[in-house]
């Protein structure tokens, strides 16, 4: 579930950079 998330977070930062 951990993992889900960060790359859910990870997604949403490269879109706001």
């Amino acid at each position: 579930m951990s993992l889900f998330i960060c790359h859910h977070i990870k997604s949403l930062i490269h879109l706001l950079k």
